[in-house]
């Protein structure tokens, strides 16, 4: 079995991270419909409050599957009143997902997520959404990403917004007639500044083998020397397949393995009718209903009631959680009883 990729989605408030979500858990098959956050149907956001404000308040976690690939994904608040939930959730992220709107660009809040990402050192991949909004410059905000985050960013498609009532993503082994632009420019400047097999070729303005330049760009990203840029716009559901492509080859399972049971708890909270939770990240063994498990933080034992797992919003009650080596997911345990 392949590992479970534990990701997050990040962004400044309103910048679609929300409704990135709900197209992948559609797009996979998770979901049978679109959920919709001006609609309030939205899996992730269940609170009454984040129903009516239609903004993300608590980090929600929901799974799904692409090409035999696991994911769990996490939806985090965008709100600088709730970056403790963010705070919580990084620590057991195996990459992320940075959404920036190719409307508003940086924000303050894009800037904090960065210096929060930086220093945990996660895999990101940025995707700039809402290019089909009215008076977009992608190339502008392209260049401020790069300048106000210090990252330098490898386009893996480009938006062609020529015609800006059906704006196009062409694939970057497509994108020859685009190669003079800012943004595959700039993306070829700094591949040549990492890979200096590619350095000979950028100076001679040898560009045919756009798939070779692809690969090479990729192997940047992966070493962390680039960092992959996709657009789209989750509205029309635009640049979807892209990240799930990009995230499957392209941000690496964790390795933090045990042979023995360890687990993280990275949020508790509490329900009237099930008591206190507490969601984990598991790294190795079994976990069953009865356990009783030692907590290092607390130095002292503690009692697994129930165990739960959550299904696109709802808590569906387990015997057993497996964390068994390349078997991992978010859990929760209450008094604990347990999510994963």
């Amino acid at each position: 079995m392949n590992p479970i990729l534990t990701l997050g989605i990040l962004a400044h408030v309103d910048a679609g991270k929300t409704s990135i979500t709900e197209c992948l858990l559609h797009h996979t098959g998770a979901t049978k419909a679109l959920g919709s956050v001006d609609k309030g149907s939205a899996i992730t956001d269940g609170l009454t409050m984040e129903k009516s404000r239609g903004i993300s308040i608590k980090s929600s976690s929901v799974s799904f599957t692409w090409q035999d690939q696991s994911f769990q994904l996490v939806d985090t608040p965008g709100h600088l009143d709730f970056s403790a939930e963010v705070d919580r959730s990084l620590s057991i992220l195996d990459g992320v997902i940075l959404v920036v709107s190719a409307k508003e660009g940086v924000q303050a809040q894009t800037i904090n997520l960065w210096e929060r990402l930086k220093e945990r050192n996660l895999p990101v991949l940025i995707f700039f959404n809402k290019i089909d909004r009215a008076g977009v410059n992608i190339e502008q905000v392209f260049l401020e990403v790069e300048k106000d985050l210090g990252a330098k960013l490898f386009a893996l498609n480009y938006p062609d917004l020529s015609d800006p009532e059906d704006p196009q993503l062409v694939s970057f082994t497509e994108a020859g007639g685009h190669l003079d632009s800012v943004l595959l420019d700039k993306s070829l400047e700094n591949l040549a500044d990492t890979n200096e097999s590619f350095l000979e070729d950028y100076l001679e303005g040898n560009f045919s083998d756009l798939l070779q330049i692809l690969a090479k760009g990729k192997q940047a990203i992966t070493s962390g020397s680039l960092y992959g840029a996709l657009f789209g716009s989750a509205k029309l559901g635009i640049g979807i397949e892209a990240i799930l492509k990009s995230i499957s080859t392209l941000l690496p399972p964790s390795t933090d393995y045990f042979s023995t049971v360890s687990a993280k708890v990275f949020k508790i909270r509490f329900e009237e009718k099930k008591g206190r939770l507490a969601y984990i990240k598991s790294y190795g063994g079994i976990l069953k209903a009865k356990d009783v498990i030692r907590s290092q933080q607390l130095d002292k034992d503690i009692k697994i009631n129930q165990l739960f797992k959550p299904v696109l919003g709802e808590l569906v009650q387990v015997a057993d959680c497996i964390l068994e080596k390349l078997v991992r997911s978010p859990l929760l345990m209450e008094s604990f009883q347990v999510i994963y």
